[in-house]
């Protein structure tokens, strides 16, 4: 099995480890469907922490996080901006690439500045997925996330939620989550 396939397989295990908690509680058939008039996990102060976490991964929170224009949809342009900006923002010396160092210190950063809090062992546990998630975009492993790498990543999310393909991530794409 090639590294990217095992690390594909490990990612996606992580995922559903966190995913499932959160969805275990919908009726048959639903997963966190969002019409517009609920609150997503993470701004729900009913919701429990995993939840909240969980959360950043729905349509609901990729949509509140891209839509800079407020149309309640996000264009790929929208977001491919949004992730420019966040790459230079991350690139924390500004030569253009990422180290694990600059990727996990933003990641860390983030966290730490969220209301959430997070158990010791949480915490290190969301830091070492952050180090890993490092690994698994640095598809040439030179210890390097370009930007293309980057994006990569980027456009994978992108599409899982834009299921008709039309450019846009909004309600009449069938996806809940990425």
């Amino acid at each position: 099995m090639t590294r990217v396939a095992i690390a594909g397989t490990f990612f996606a295990a992580g995922l559903l480890c966190l995913a499932g908690p959160a969805m275990a509680d919908e009726p048959d058939g639903e997963t966190g469907t969002d019409t517009g008039a609920s609150t997503a996990p993470q701004d729900n102060p009913e919701a429990s922490e995993r939840e909240r976490r969980v959360g950043g991964h729905s349509k609901t929170a990729f949509v509140k996080t891209y839509d800079t224009n407020g149309d309640g949809q996000v264009s790929i342009g929208e977001f491919m901006m949004a992730r420019e900006a966040s790459y230079a923002k991350t690139d924390m010396d500004g030569d253009g690439s990422l180290t694990s160092k600059e990727y996990v210190g933003e990641f860390t950063e983030r966290m730490d500045a969220s209301e959430l809090t997070f158990a010791v062992e949480d915490r290190q546990r969301q830091i070492d997925a952050a180090e890993f998630r490092f690994g698994f975009m640095d598809t040439d492993e030179n210890g390097i996330m370009t930007a293309a790498e980057f994006h990569e990543s980027g456009m994978r999310m992108f599409k899982r939620l834009d299921t008709n393909e039309d450019g846009f991530v909004n309600e009449s794409d069938t996806a809940d989550s990425f």
